[in-house]
């Protein structure tokens, strides 16, 4: 199955299951790790691994085995990997630390909308949005 295929269904089965915020990022010109990753936000632990599940099954049929699942014990952020797919189930606080969307701002962004994946146009990361990498060390004033 071709990966932005496997990517968008995997975006379905998760908008389908009451998955939120719910964003494909093809990342194929700007990573070598993969090229595509599924973004998506599960209100609590169970949630996250229901949405995960859901995943495994609805891809199954299709050919699709993860190589791997990570996250499944703490469920603040999952990972399954397809290999050319990763699919990043977080809860809400997890998912505004990491911010993949933002860290990988050159990629090509698909929205979830009212079921259907949208093109996203001209993003990129504002020089007014805060940058994690930016943010004061807690023990700025010790180091002084």
């Amino acid at each position: 199955m071709d990966p932005k295929e496997l990517a968008f269904t995997a975006a379905h089965i998760i908008d389908d299951k009451k998955g939120e915020d719910i964003v494909v990022a093809d990342v194929s010109k700007v990573a070598d790790i993969t090229d595509f990753f599924v973004i998506a936000t599960a209100s609590n632990n169970r949630q996250v691994d229901s949405l995960i599940d859901f995943v495994e099954e609805g891809l199954k049929p299709l050919g699709a085995d993860p190589l791997q699942i990570e996250g499944r014990e703490e469920c603040s952020w999952a990972l399954i990997d397809y290999g050319p797919v990763m699919v990043h189930i977080f809860q809400p606080a997890a998912r505004s630390f990491y911010r993949l969307d933002k860290l990988w701002g050159d990629a090509t962004f698909y929205d979830m909308v009212d079921g259907e994946l949208v093109e996203r146009e001209g993003h990129r990361v504002e020089e007014s949005e805060p940058s994690r990498v930016a943010t004061p060390s807690p023990y700025e004033d010790e180091e002084r």
